[in-house]
């Protein structure tokens, strides 16, 4: 999914720099694609497991930020509502095994990427296991203790995560704008910079930089707030012994802030991270057409990125059943009404298991293969090369409306001048 997700975004790079309308605006697609996709991979290698180490640390479970307990940052919040829990989650992740005694991957602890390529040069063995009777013994044999550090630990990691990926993703704009301000000495929106003259491109940049300072400043309050906010109403929702209705309600959907292996975001995190580029994109842009643009682009690839490209697997798999009597549906999975409507259909190791057990025939698997790639490619060819020739477009009339507009304006006030000049040498003429 996080690789889907990657291509699906790094397939608009090079299409969107091809169709730009100017070296400069193609610089500052170019600088967009790369920042954001270098957050993307450098958060899961770098910034959550060093944030995970220094506040394991900062929290007295570790003795140094290469102490193996560290990995207890990654156990699941749904352990953290009660002491007895939490010990049995820490068992759980080291046994890794399920209630049945199978292996259960989504329950172990796991070793970052650094960390793997770290023991690898050593030629080290990588342990997985955490020792929890010395956690215990940081904590005062407290086990109540332990599950509220741990669930600091985790909340400080979420709002570390939280403020980089929103100012990163948000400011870079203005850092984008700086380099092209640098590079032609015109202030403006790039795209527009060979469509009218120099005047005209920084008029209509005027009111954005008369407000970029303020623009900033609530910028960083909102992500301040954003940062600070859901890690601490999680943290006190999750270890409050209360018993009331927004206690109850984040205990219930407390995994909706658990790091995956602990170090990928969820897609409620995810979320939290595009709002604060969403708001540094429409606060940032140079003018009007410049946020519609930046609306129109986020509009379309954030809902693909959210699985848009898995929406429409869906209704092809769901018109394949009907037409060509496949069985690529997971008919015991949709009961819900959304279901109903974009049904879930088998994995590619589902479907390779039926055909085995022989419960459906083998072209099964090539067909559901060509759905699957079909639609990202449909995704990924509507993203890189629709949206970018309406943003095209949409300047291109933006542009022109002005110029033309300011045209008649400045001839109807030529006309008055003329008019009043006119007026003005009767009445001369008169006396």
């Amino acid at each position: 999914m996080v690789l889907n997700r990657g291509l699906l975004n790094g397939a608009s790079a090079l299409p969107w720099a091809i169709m730009a309308n100017n070296k400069q605006e193609r610089a500052e697609l170019l600088r967009m694609q790369l920042i954001f996709m270098s957050l993307a991979f450098v958060a899961p290698l770098l910034n959550v497991p060093l944030a995970n180490r220094i506040f394991m640390r900062a929290c007295v479970f570790t003795d140094s930020l290469f102490d193996n307990n560290h990995k207890a940052i990654q156990l699941s919040n749904k352990y953290l509502t009660s002491s007895q829990k939490t010990l049995k989650g820490l068992n759980k992740y080291n046994i890794h095994l399920d209630n049945n005694g199978n292996p259960k991957i989504s329950e172990r602890f796991f070793s970052s990427p650094l960390e793997k390529l770290y023991k690898k040069l050593r030629g080290e063995k990588l342990n997985d296991k955490i020792d929890i009777d010395a956690l215990l013994k940081k904590c005062g044999n407290n086990a109540d203790l332990l599950r509220k550090r741990l669930s600091r630990a985790k909340n400080l990691t979420l709002f570390s995560d939280l403020f980089i990926t929103c100012a990163t993703l948000g400011f870079y704009v203005l850092f984008n704008n700086h380099l092209t301000e640098k590079k032609t000495g015109k202030k403006g929106y790039s795209a527009e910079l060979n469509m009218a003259n120099k005047s005209i491109v920084e008029e209509r940049v005027r009111k954005y930089e008369d407000n970029k300072k303020n623009y900033s400043k609530i910028f960083l309050a909102e992500i301040a707030l954003i940062s600070t906010l859901v890690p601490f109403i999680f943290h006190k929702g999750i270890t409050s012994d209360a018993k009331n209705t927004l206690t109850q309600f984040i205990k219930k959907h407390c995994t909706l802030t658990d790091y995956t292996k602990g170090i990928y975001m969820s897609l409620f995190t995810t979320i939290l991270g595009i709002i604060g580029n969403f708001s540094g994109l429409m606060f940032f842009s140079r003018n009007d057409t410049e946020r519609k643009n930046m609306a129109i682009r986020s509009a379309v690839i954030n809902p693909v990125m959210f699985g848009g490209d898995l929406l429409l697997t869906s209704l092809i798999a769901k018109a394949g059943d009907k037409i060509f009597k496949t069985n690529l549906i997971n008919k015991e999975e949709n009961t819900s009404f959304f279901r109903k409507i974009f049904p879930k259909y088998k994995s590619l190791e589902q479907i390779s298991k039926d055909i085995a057990d022989k419960k459906i025939p083998a072209k099964n698997k090539n067909f559901a293969s060509a759905i699957y790639w079909g639609g990202m490619g449909i995704c990924a060819g509507f993203v890189a090369f629709v949206v970018p020739k309406i943003c095209n477009r949409l300047t291109k009339q933006d542009v022109s409306e002005y110029v033309k507009n300011k045209k008649e304006k400045n001839q109807s006030s030529e006309n008055n001048l003329y008019s009043k000049v006119f007026e003005d040498f009767n009445k001369f003429s008169n006396h």
